[in-house]
Order: structure tokens, then C-alpha cells, then sequence
């Protein structure tokens, strides 16, 4: 019998309907369904101890952003029934309020903030990035921090500048997105060494992002990311969604591939999924878990 998180991930992953490259993919979510975890003693202390050793940095802000830190802090404290933080064992003045914050939470929190016609990220915690350095997008625009993406702008640039000029405050939105790795490790700053070519596709692991969009007011909007990682080799059990793997895959296009590592695994995922894809009952989603 699967383990809960793996049936609810393999029978709803993030390609679901053979869905794959860069978009949007954006629902509006009620209030209640924002940031609905707490975070858990492992992960906390795995947070606290990168925040300890900041190399590589997981946290950043730019002068004079204390005050609007401390709204992500109290945003966060009422989603999770804690208004006034007397409870909070974390609690201390010293620390910068966006630390507190993602201390309270698995998710990682970037504040972006409104200069001119486009956003600005002034403030993060970000300790589960895949292959992107907090140090290196501090301080850039949406369309910088997305340009060493290739293909990410051209696609998309418009919309995601367009969407956050219309996103209006109080309201939340969430997204997925997926990668592929060599391990289950949330921090990846630098890309894998990645071999030539991948011969065994079973060893692989999918990283899974929930992102939310969230305005706090008329400059702020608070976007967060929830990384999962399951291996690969669960998908044997769900054909469906080796089907929709595969169907993703398969459109990607040249700048999707590159920015997914495929060329290092596509030799040997492609007929691996399409073995296990033969015992989906049909096209349409539903299939054998």
C-alpha cells in the first residue's frame, strides 16, 4: 500500500494531462489554502543550520526593508493562527523578520517589491533553490532574475509582469512546476554534475515546487515555494503518470530541454516510461494507481 504523499503526488503530479515547458499554470486559491503547513522540527533545524552557516547565503534584503519583512511575518503568523507570536519560540527582536517568518514554514519566501512598472526582489529566505544562488538575484527585476532561464522571458515575460500588475491584494494564486535531479537534496545552487548520459532513469528524483502568489498591499507581493521530492521509481505503480511524463517530455521544446538537463536522460526515461505507460487504462487521466 503507498505511503499518502506518494499516492496524492503520483495521482495529481505536476504534469498532469502531459503538460510540460514554461507556464503560467496559475488557480486562484481561498485564504485558507495559502501556506498550509507548519513547518517541521527537521526542517526547521535543517533551515537554521544554512541560516547559521550562510555559505551558500539563504537569506538576503536590502537595506530598509525591515518594516515590510515584518508584514510577511505577521501575514504568516495569522495563516497560522497566531496572531500575536507570544508562543512563538523563535521570537527574537534581533532577527530580521523574514527569518522569523520562514522559520514558522517549509516554504521559502521571497518579497518582491513594486519599482516603476515592474517588481523588484528586496527580501528572501531561500533554502531549497534548484540551481539559481539568492546572492546573484537580490536586488533584480522579474525579467532579470528569469533571463539566465533560456527561453523563460521571451515566453513568458509579458505575462508574469501582466499578472502581477493585475493581482489584486488580499488574493492568493498557486502554481507547480518540476525538475529532475540526481538526488533528493532541496539545495541545489549549482547545477549536478550530471553524467553523459543517464543509464538507469530509476535513480532519478522528481522535485516538485508549489508556488504561491500572495499581494500583501498595493507595492508587495510575497511569493513562496514548497519544494517535495520523490523518486522516480514510484512512478512504476502509477502509469497514468508515466504516460503524462512521457507526453510532457516529448513536447518539450529545445529550450525546454536544455533548461531540464534532458539530453542527459532522455535515452533511457523516454522507453522507461513508455514500458510502464502501456498499463494506463486510457488517454484520459485515469489509470491504475
Amino acid at each position: 500500500m503507498p505511503e499518502p504523499e506518494a499516492l496524492s503526488f503520483w495521482s495529481d503530479p505536476p504534469w498532469r494531462g502531459g503538460r510540460g515547458g514554461f507556464r503560467m499554470g496559475l488557480r486562484q486559491i481561498d485564504d485558507n489554502a495559502w501556506l498550509t503547513e507548519a513547518i517541521t522540527p527537521a526542517e526547521r533545524a535543517r533551515k537554521a543550520a544554512l541560516l547559521g552557516r550562510n555559505q551558500p547565503p539563504v537569506f538576503r534584503a536590502l537595506d530598509g526593508t525591515a518594516a515590510i519583512q515584518q508584514q510577511v511575518l505577521g501575514a504568516v503568523r495569522r495563516q497560522l493562527g497566531n496572531a500575536s507570536g507570544a508562543d512563538n519560540e523563535l521570537w527574537d527582536a534581533s532577527v530580521p523578520p523574514l527569518i522569523d517568518a520562514a522559520l514558522l514554514v517549509p516554504d521559502d519566501l521571497c518579497l518582491m517589491r513594486r519599482d516603476g512598472d515592474t517588481y523588484r526582489l528586496v527580501a528572501a529566505c531561500v533554502c531549497a533553490p534548484s540551481y539559481w544562488s539568492l546572492a546573484d538575484k537580490i536586488g533584480r527585476t522579474l525579467a532579470e532574475i528569469h533571463a539566465p532561464v533560456p527561453g523563460l522571458n521571451p515566453k513568458l515575460g509579458r505575462p508574469i509582469a501582466g499578472f502581477f500588475d493585475r493581482l489584486r491584494e488580499g488574493s492568493a494564486f498557486e502554481r507547480r512546476n518540476w525538475f529532475l535531479h540526481l538526488d533528493d537534496e532541496p539545495l541545489h545552487v549549482q547545477p549536478e554534475a550530471w553524467p553523459e548520459q543517464v543509464t538507469d532513469p530509476s535513480v532519478l528524483f522528481v522535485r516538485s515546487e508549489r508556488q504561491t502568489l500572495r499581494r500583501l498591499d498595493a507595492d508587495l507581493v510575497l511569493f513562496t515555494i514548497r519544494v517535495r521530492c520523490r523518486p522516480l521509481a514510484e512512478i512504476i505503480d502509477y502509469p497514468q503518470a508515466a504516460a503524462d511524463l512521457y507526453q510532457a517530455l516529448a513536447e518539450l521544446s529545445t529550450e525546454e530541454q536544455a533548461a531540464l538537463g534532458y539530453a542527459h536522460f532522455a535515452d533511457a526515461l523516454m522507453p522507461y516510461l513508455q514500458a510502464i505507460a502501456r498499463d494506463a487504462v486510457d488517454p484520459s487521466g485515469r489509470g491504475r494507481t
